[in-house]
């Protein structure tokens, strides 16, 4: 996500372990020059981290421990993970968080307002209500 060169270095990998993706990834690294700093033995990963709660964790209890633990399970064949966070949000995940949380805030509301509503139905079968309650 915002990356320059992000459809460049992407693939798409279908039907495969985690195992024999690490395994082409080492395969690659034996055929092409590694960059300073980087361990020519293990491919690195690189993995978005604000993206890969919707893919793995998002009906979790906990989606944070879901994550680590998917991270963990790509480490534990043999890669190098290097998790990638963005510091701010864009505008667009913004407005859906704000869109969501309108329309629980509305809905709770609505909850509220339909206990008020049971109350003072029950109250006006009972004959509880006073003059000023029934035409305010």
């Amino acid at each position: 996500m915002g990356g320059t060169y992000g459809p460049a270095v992407l693939y798409v990998v279908n039907n495969l372990s985690r195992g024999e993706v690490c395994r082409i990834g080492r395969h690659r690294l034996l055929s092409r020059p590694v960059p300073p700093g980087t361990d020519p033995q293990l491919p690195t990963i690189g993995v978005d981290c604000n993206n890969v709660p919707n893919a793995v964790g998002r009906y979790k209890r906990d989606p944070v421990s879901t994550v680590v633990s998917f991270l963990g399970e790509w480490a534990d064949h043999g890669c190098n993970i290097l998790p990638v966070v963005e510091d701010k949000m864009p505008n667009a995940n913004q407005a859906t968080v704000d869109h969501i949380a309108k329309r629980e805030v509305n809905r709770l509301t609505a909850i509220e307002k339909r206990q008020e509503l049971r109350a003072i139905t029950q109250r006006l079968k009972e004959g509880a209500l006073t003059n000023d309650e029934r035409f305010n």
